[in-house]
């Protein structure tokens, strides 16, 4: 089991490596059904901030919640997207987050003010991988139709 595993990291840093802006493969998945009205937040995915302080909560309701470790309390609510957060990642220093999600795209966003920086597109079916590059100069997202696509992260058309 971690052959499949180690070669899918080689085959990400391979990727990485490569001017091309895509990859692809072909898959016959159906786009995911809307939200219902007044989803139930759920959680899908939960991310610890380096310093311990904050839990971010990727919602099944689109939303994610920047929560208070110590105190419980909801510091900040985003809505990140139009259906199901699958999941959210930081920056080493942690000013920019990836998110990606069920409404077929991935996301990058200033931690600071809660803006969306760029919003990653051209997915078929729901955005289940998010990872940023080990320089953090790209950004890889992988989705359930097969695809992965590379961007840089710096703010631009997608």
């Amino acid at each position: 089991m971690r052959l499949p595993v180690l070669y899918l990291t080689c085959g990400f840093i391979l990727l990485l490596s490569l001017s091309s802006t895509q990859a692809q493969t072909l898959s016959n998945c159906q786009p995911s059904p809307p939200l219902p009205p007044n989803p139930k937040p759920g959680v899908a995915n939960l991310t610890l901030s380096r310093d311990g302080k904050t839990l971010v909560v990727a919602g099944g309701d689109g939303k994610i919640r920047f929560i208070d470790i110590n105190t419980g309390d909801v510091r900040r609510t985003m809505l990140a997207h139009t259906n199901v957060v699958y999941k959210t990642i930081f920056t080493s220093n942690e000013k920019l987050m990836a998110t990606s999600s069920r409404d077929r795209t991935a996301k990058i966003w200033d931690v600071g003010s809660g803006q969306e920086l760029r919003q990653l597109a051209g997915f078929r079916c729901s955005v289940k991988a998010v990872a940023f590059s080990p320089n953090e100069q790209m950004i890889a997202a992988s989705g359930n139709d097969g695809m992965l696509k590379l961007w840089d992260v710096k703010p631009g058309p997608s």
